[in-house]
């Protein structure tokens, strides 16, 4: 799994019916996109000190403590992966990055 490359997740400083939240999936089917830390859908370390939940394995390339309350390239690739618009002939619509770091829907051609 790409996320061990990335951090490492301290499991004995989340609380036991959280756990479970960190775990990975064995039966997900991700499309192929590069691991990004700073992505929307990726949790943000909690805690300080000792107590921190996770750890980035290089604080240069994964940062775990900048909020990540914005799309970023990583996530609307996901989504246009993980969700295709071409199915049954449809006119569909895709999403694109701006340069504020929001989406917006384009035409599908």
């Amino acid at each position: 799994f790409f996320r061990d490359k990335y951090i490492t997740v301290l499991y004995n400083n989340i609380e036991s019916d959280m756990k479970v939240q960190y775990d990975k999936c064995k039966n997900c089917k991700l499309p192929n996109v590069p691991y990004d830390c700073m992505s929307i859908m990726h949790y943000r370390a909690q805690g300080t000190g000792e107590d921190v939940t996770m750890e980035a394995k290089d604080n240069t390339t994964c940062d775990l403590r900048t909020p990540n309350n914005i799309l970023r390239d990583s996530d609307i690739e996901m989504i246009n992966k993980k969700y295709p618009c071409n199915k049954g002939g449809k006119k569909c619509e895709r999403f694109t990055a701006l340069s504020d770091g929001y989406a917006e829907h384009i035409p599908y051609p």
